[in-house]
């Protein structure tokens, strides 16, 4: 199912981009690259002066959300961030939550068994503690360098921002805890932001939209309903 279709059906524009593999396991350190080229995207095509809301799955997307929402502290003139949407994220790193991940994105490969998932993720773990190390020592040397920002529940969890932010999640979901997502909605919440928590009853991971359509899309809309009612009040006053 392509998830743009709720929002082009409704009149609305939308950007669809999915984050390389390479950059969520590998080489991290290029998703700070992959950000400011969406948020120059994003100026090229005009849309800076729109309102917008991110769509994110799983934390791959809250991974690519993080070094986005950076290039735009980041920038002179920040786009107008309205509102938030997590489907299936974010949640904590976890080595079996890593393991079943692995899985998920290469279980369809033939060379892909339990040896090879295991001795991938042992391999993916060593590397990242190798490049927290690196970048711990490096910028205890030049603190002024980039940090990898590489734990997208955690960063995101303090984020300054205060959009809305609509939660979609289960308690059925085997990748990301059902708990890591209400403890992170409930530190935003306590923070003040405006809050929205679907809970949907056995759909497993981002798998939500296919169980139960007509929830998820009546939730969606009106969450956007919401934030743009609130983004043109507070504008157009």
């Amino acid at each position: 199912m392509k998830y743009s279709k709720i929002y082009e059906d409704r009149g609305l524009i939308t950007i669809r981009y999915t984050a390389p593999v390479e950059n969520l396991f590998w080489k991290r350190s290029g998703m700070d690259q992959i950000g400011e080229k969406i948020l120059k995207l994003i100026y090229d095509m005009n849309f800076d002066s729109h309102p917008l809301i991110f769509h994110v799955f799983s934390n791959g997307g809250a991974f690519l959300y993080q070094h986005i929402a950076l290039s735009n502290r980041k920038s002179k003139t920040p786009v107008q961030i309205c509102g938030m949407i997590f489907d299936s994220a974010p949640g904590d790193r976890r080595i079996l939550g890593l393991s079943r991940a692995i899985t998920a994105i290469f279980g369809k490969e033939r060379y892909c068994n339990s040896l090879f998932s295991a001795l991938l993720t042992i391999s993916i773990i060593f590397l990242w503690t190798l490049e927290d190390v690196f970048n711990y020592v490096w910028n205890f040397i030049r603190p002024s360098g980039y940090e990898v920002q590489t734990n997208p529940s955690h960063n995101l969890k303090f984020e300054s921002n205060a959009w809305p932010q609509l939660f979609l999640y289960s308690r059925e979901d085997r990748l990301i805890p059902y708990t890591d997502i209400e403890k992170f909605a409930s530190y935003r919440r306590k923070v003040g932001v405006d809050v929205r928590m679907v809970c949907f009853e056995r759909s497993e991971h981002v798998k939500h939209y296919i169980r139960h359509p007509q929830q998820y899309v009546y939730s969606v809309c009106k969450f956007i309903n919401d934030c743009l009612t609130t983004h043109y009040n507070k504008y157009h006053d």
